[in-house]
């Protein structure tokens, strides 16, 4: 946790540190990504001539244009630049159009935001001490990343998924293409300040009388390379010996060219560091390709997200008061005491309180390092949330030293901790967990101190929490932001055992409601169960029963806590679970012909949703079990199903024990079951339930029987699956 804290602490001076120079340099350095976009899709649009027309081609077409040359320039948008005297104009540099073989008009300079764009960028206005500014402020930008990466590993672990906060998912996705262009803006300072110099090998030869003079649009050179391939061209002073041609190519090499015989005099090339490089400045520029310009383009927009985001976080941790004043309070019925990283949890307690507050209650929200106990009279409870995997707020990385220092709690009152987590987390709701034991070695009354948790935010488990402390704390109930609860695709659903049938590998567990939810399951829904001592949930899919019994099905697997719990819960047990709404699997009411499949504990929503078909459906399942006795407890429901025509078929594998060749489901495609061979009708529809490896061989069934039905069904979705 210490580590934690001053990685974040670190994190934040450089921030603040940066902020000024690198706000600079990220705008200045979209500007530019812009423009060197704007050239990467000009270039584009010159591709083909460029590599399609030679350096000969191209002198050629200037015979008629110039009296003479000085350079001939490529520039990074793909324009040709011409220095030299035009015959009808004065001396100067112009832009070349090469489809039409004809002057454009005088070289244009870069528009005056993008100059002004490139100095800032570079030196701040400030020459050399700017270009230092910019320089150390880069490597302090790079830590400020890897620190930034570190928080992101302790905090989410090296799971790549969400943290719900857009200045943390930003900055994750931001690392690498930051990390690029920092180190490669440090080579081009290195390169600037003489640290990282160019080397290259130099090779020169002599001119073998024999050549016959040419005339350089003959050259070999010239006609070997395309226009794409060049950087610039420097023309002889005067055609005559010991006066060359110097080209420069894309790649760094440059030639010297014998400007009578077209024989290359001495060649100048980069070593391997000095092509890497030139390769890095190519790649912070932009200028290298489309895609990385696009890439800097993004990176910079992006890169003023995070910033606007970490100034908003900042501003709402230092502007908001949240804590009462003690002197302000002499007793109250509830203090609410809220530890939040991002202040998500302080709008649950703002609804606690308001909702006390409409009973007739007087309760107050304090902060939890501004809290303390001895100057307080009522109960309290602490709402918690738990930041990243399992840590406390980064502010309270000393809570415990805090609670030390408390004196003692108000005589007789009671304390009730509600910790906030994410369950995707070993250590769920951990600080929340954590907190409740410290309180009551404090306390020194375990009965005066209980312990709530919540998943994810979600407002239903939260009103679970607030119904069972008002209880505990002899309070009426009280009701919680009711039109979020009316929006929320998962409710709490409070379950009694009432019969347990199967084996001891497949067994079916029935329950009655305990409580009125605040919404209505049905079979398809999956219950998200937490068995105890786990900080873990694991769904089972729900079956819903037309008399308001539900049941779900459980393959008991070894090792398995979740499944082992419910293996071993006696009639009259109570279960607290949670429903997620699986709208996509829900039963339509429909005439079509339906065709259940199910393995195993796929079997168990399709309990209830057989049950809830009107008679004469003619539905037909197919269910794949190990052998006979883990089906012997499903007898009873499908021998009613068949009695009132709701099924017309009930057909069952055993992968143990195989009958007629039939060991998987997907086996009864290849008999002649008429009623199975009607599924390629446009009438039939398939729900699913069971194992992937289940559905996979189901659908590589279908296909090869009739791949176009199989395919008219989906693109009809006339295809319901829900497996795992």
């Amino acid at each position: 946790m210490f580590q934690s804290v001053w990685l974040r602490r670190i994190h934040r001076f450089l921030a603040v540190w940066v902020s000024v120079a690198f706000v600079l340099v990220i705008v200045t350095g979209t500007i530019l990504a812009w423009y060197a976009t704007g050239c990467n899709i000009g270039a584009q649009g010159n591709a083909s001539l460029m590599n399609s027309t030679s350096i000969s081609d191209l002198m050629t077409s200037f015979q008629d244009q110039f009296d003479f040359i000085d350079a001939i320039e490529f520039d990074e948008c793909g324009h040709v630049f011409v220095r030299g005297e035009h015959v009808d104009y004065a001396y100067g540099t112009w832009e070349w159009d090469i489809q039409l073989e004809n002057v454009i008009g005088e070289r244009q300079r870069a528009a005056s935001v993008v100059q002004w764009a490139s100095i800032l960028h570079r030196s701040f206005f400030l020459g050399t001490l700017g270009r230092v500014w910019a320089a150390v402020s880069t490597v302090l930008f790079l830590i400020l990343t890897l620190t930034g990466l570190l928080l992101w590993l302790k905090t989410h672990g090296f799971k790549l998924k969400s943290s719900n906060i857009l200045h943390v998912d930003t900055g994750l996705v931001l690392f690498i293409p930051l990390c690029i262009l920092s180190l490669t803006g440090l080579s081009m300072s290195a390169t600037h300040f003489g640290l990282w110099k160019f080397k290259s090998t130099e090779s020169t030869s002599q001119v073998p009388d024999e050549i016959e003079v040419k005339d350089f649009k003959e050259f070999e050179i010239f006609q070997a390379h395309a226009l794409a391939e060049i950087q610039s061209i420097d023309f002889p002073f005067a055609f005559d010996e010991e006066e060359w041609f110097q080209v420069r190519f894309r790649n760094g090499i440059e030639v010297s060219i014998d400007a009578l015989k077209g024989i290359e005099m001495g060649e100048i090339r980069p070593n391997a560091k000095s092509s890497l490089l030139k390769w890095m400045a190519d790649v912070h520029t932009g200028y290298k390709s489309l895609g990385w310009s696009l890439l800097w383009l993004f990176s910079g927009l992006a890169s003023c997200l995070a910033i606007w985001t970490g100034l908003q976080i900042w501003y709402r941790k230092k502007s908001q008061i949240r804590a009462a004043s003690f002197e302000e309070i002499s007793s109250f019925d509830v203090a609410l005491v809220v530890a939040s990283q991002g202040g998500t949890t302080w709008k649950f307690a703002d609804e606690f309180k308001e909702a006390l507050g409409l009973a007739g209650y007087n309760a107050r929200v304090f902060e939890f390092e501004k809290f303390s106990p001895d100057a307080i009279q009522g109960n309290v409870v602490f709402m918690v949330a738990t930041y990243g995997r399992g840590a406390a707020p980064e502010h309270l990385w000393n809570w415990r030293n805090q609670i030390e220092g408390w004196i003692s709690f108000p005589e007789n009152s009671k304390v009730s901790v509600i910790g906030f987590g994410d369950r995707k987390y070993e250590r769920f709701a951990q600080f929340g967990k954590d907190l409740a034991e410290a309180l009551v070695a404090k306390i020194d009354k375990e009965a005066l101190v209980t312990s709530h948790s919540v998943n994810s935010q979600n407002w239903a488990e939260f009103q679970i929490c607030v119904d069972r402390v008002c209880k505990e704390f002899a309070l009426p109930k009280c009701s919680v932001n009711s039109q979020v609860l009316a929006d929320e695709k998962s409710f709490p659903l409070t379950l009694q055992v009432h019969n347990v049938s199967g084996t001891d590998s497949l067994f079916w567990i029935q329950f009655v409601q305990v409580g009125n939810p605040s919404k209505k399951a049905k079979s398809g829904d999956l219950i998200a169960l937490e068995s105890p001592g786990s900080n873990s949930e694991r769904y089972y899919s729900l079956s819903v029963q037309p008399d308001g019994t539900y049941g779900i099905c459980v393959r008991l697997v070894e090792g398995g806590k979740c499944s082992t719990w419910l293996s071993k819960l006696q009639i009259g047990s109570i279960v607290y679970g949670r429903v997620q709404i699986n709208s996509h699997f829900h039963l339509m009411d429909t005439d079509e012909n339906l065709i259940f499949v199910a393995n195993g504990s796929g079997i168990g929503p399709l309990f209830g949703m057989i049950a809830s078909l009107p008679d004469n459906q003619n539905a037909t399942i197919l269910w794949g079990v190990r052998d006979e006795n883990e089906a012997l407890f499903a007898e009873t429901m499908f021998h009613d199903a068949r009695n009132r025509g709701a099924l017309k078929s009930t057909c069952l594998a055993f992968s143990t024990r195989p009958r007629d060749g039939i060991k998987y489901v997907q086996d009864f495609f290849t008999s002649k079951d008429k009623q199975l061979e009607s599924w390629t009708d446009s009438t039939t529809r398939f729900i699913i339930c069971g194992s992937d490896d289940m559905l996979q061989g189901l659908e590589s069934k279908l296909r090869i029987c009739d791949a176009d039905a199989y395919q008219i069904m989906r693109q009809q979705k006339r295809w319901q699956s829900d497996c795992y």
